[in-house]
């Protein structure tokens, strides 16, 4: 029962009802829990008492309590304490108490030859944010208990109005299930983030000097903003007497969607006409619609340093200064992965397939309208996945704006779920193999949905760490999947239709195959599927929580379901 209501499945006066009712036929052991709300009869109070009556999860800190400012309910500018679980001090509380569940979730030890640690960082070595990183860079003696951690931040839907704000950490060797290998590190109303960015700039100085301290193996006398903690506190005697474990681990890798990235950072939005792109200088003098190999933006690839001389200059200009989250120490704009969910699965992919079956759909390939023809498409689909085993399939029946987005003017996408738009791309091109009249058109048409179908079979089955060849290969594909869909968008603009819009999303995907792969491989071992699962945990729990207490109690159950599959 507790552990249902951490997920947010049942709540804290169901529990009570629960275990009153049980007590009450003789259940042992169950007192507490009945006694709850004065046994049931204030039932406001079951939270409160039902987190009393579990007590601190094993295996994990105590919350972190942080002055930020926010945005109240009538929009002004307030200041509230905002909880957090410190990076550091889950980290030590992990291998302190749970050293089995460190040992796989965090070290992805599982009795493999090679150890996944070892191998990590013999396939890091030569990317510059380690080689030039202030801690390992030059002392491969510090790398066996150094563990490379990644940061993600999204944002999920909570209730009509409100969105919750979730940035959690994890391994990047870690093996297990998404509630075993992700931690949370806090979570914020979206409502109540303030325009000017300060909400989210505070909470990234919390989170800095916690990674901090995990990358230096120490705790603190002093919090995160320098002031000495109290004398007698917990934390003060920690700082002074407690010795950190042996193992250090340094922030290597952020994922999140565009979004994310353009709150964090101040990176450009993907309509911003100067410069649309935070990889490269891609916008007006640089037309990001350019997918040709020998395309102008190529040349203009960032560095770290170079994207620091562009900040300074654009600070000087009254622009944004830079992000917080560089404070972290060593971590560079190269740390920032461009992850293949938000990129093909939630947007690439969605535009082939739907231009794919909505031309279909136009021809009358499978019916005299289209109506008709998506009945028809909905039973070869449905065939299709029970013939080949489909794991992740689309659900609903067919209608014409599966494939379509509604409105007058609107271009094709499909509209589904990422992982089953992944795993519709073959049946796609089974579609277009079938409807090959070997016209110009067609041969593009089934050359895109070949490349795209064959960089997703890639990932499949090829392991961790690319070769050469590997990164090659999967560089010519996704050219392949671009140009061929930039061919089909031109010959649609030419001809007045509607069809094959061009997205920004095109030239981040190139930027994923020719920038991103090449320093972290394959792009299956850092897609965001584990991190947006987390998303929705922690939006199931917040949906059962007050908003005024939402983060302190979701931090809370996420600790106790934690504590409990430990």
């Amino acid at each position: 029962m507790v552990r249902d209501w951490a997920n947010g499945k049942i709540s804290a006066t169901k529990v009570q009802e629960y275990c009153f009712g049980s007590q009450s036929i003789g259940g042992k052991g169950l007192k507490s829990f009945a006694k709850m709300g004065k046994s049931g009869n204030n039932p406001q109070h079951c939270q409160r008492d039902l987190i009393t009556a579990v007590g601190k999860p094993a295996g994990c800190p105590d919350l972190y309590w942080a002055p930020m400012h926010i945005k109240d309910k009538d929009g002004n500018r307030c200041e509230r304490m905002h909880p957090f679980l410190l990076p550091h001090e889950f980290f030590a509380a992990l291998w302190t108490e749970k050293k089995d569940f460190f040992k796989k979730h965090m070290l992805g030890d599982e009795g493999d030859e090679l150890n996944a640690l070892q191998e990590f960082w013999e396939a890091q070595s030569n990317n510059s944010f380690v080689q030039d990183h202030p801690i390992i860079g030059g002392r491969p003696e510090l790398l066996p208990l150094t563990l490379p951690l990644g940061i993600h931040g999204d944002a999920g839907e909570f209730s009509h109005q409100e969105n919750v704000f979730v940035i959690s950490w994890n391994s990047l060797v870690g093996k297990g299930a998404t509630s075993k290998t992700r931690f949370l590190t806090t979570c914020l109303n979206k409502t109540e983030l303030l325009d000017d960015g300060t909400t989210l700039n505070e909470a990234f100085e919390v989170m800095a000097w916690s990674f901090n301290l995990l990358a230096n193996r120490q705790f603190s006398i002093t919090d995160h903003t320098g002031a000495r903690f109290d004398d007698t506190s917990s934390r003060f005697q920690q700082g002074l007497f407690k010795e950190f474990p042996p193992g250090r681990a340094i922030v290597l890798q952020l994922r999140g969607d565009w979004q994310f990235l353009c709150q964090a950072f101040g990176f450009p939005q993907w309509n911003a006409a100067g410069n649309m792109c935070w990889v490269c200088a891609a916008g007006d003098n640089f037309p990001w619609t350019d997918m040709r190999p020998e395309a102008a933006w190529r040349d203009t690839v960032r560095t770290h340093d170079m994207y620091l001389q562009d900040i300074a200059e654009r600070e000087a200009a009254g622009g944004n200064p830079l992000s917080v989250l560089f404070k972290i120490v060593g971590f560079t704009l190269e740390c920032i992965c461009i992850d293949v969910l938000h990129t093909l699965d939630q947007g690439v992919t969605l535009h082939i397939v739907g231009n794919i079956i909505q031309e279909l759909l136009r021809a009358h390939t499978y019916g005299p309208n289209v109506k008709d023809g998506c009945s028809r498409l909905w039973l070869m689909y449905k065939q299709w996945c029970t013939d080949n085993k489909v794991a992740s399939r689309i659900p609903s029946r067919f209608k014409p704006t599966t494939f379509r987005l509604e409105g007058k003017g609107k271009f094709p996408k499909l509209r589904c779920k990422a992982a089953e738009a992944r795993h519709i791309v073959p049946w796609a091109l089974k579609l277009a193999q079938e409807n090959n009249t070997e016209s110009r058109h067609d041969k593009l048409r089934l050359a895109c949905v070949q490349s795209l179908c064959d960089f997703y079979n890639q990932m499949e089955t090829k392991p961790r760490h690319y070769s050469e060849a590997d990164c090659e290969e999967a560089r010519q594909t996704m050219r392949m999947v671009c140009s061929c869909y930039a061919a089909l968008s031109r010959e649609a603009h030419e001809a007045g239709l509607r069809l094959w819009r061009l997205v920004p999303k095109f030239h981040l995907s190139i930027h994923l195959a020719e920038y991103t792969i090449p320093m972290w491989g394959n792009p299956r071992f850092y897609w965001t599927y584990s991190d947006e699962d987390l998303v929705g945990q922690v939006i199931e729990v917040a949906q059962s929580c007050h908003p005024s207490t939402m983060t302190a109690v979701a931090l809370y159950k996420h600790m106790a379901h934690l504590s409990i599959l430990a």
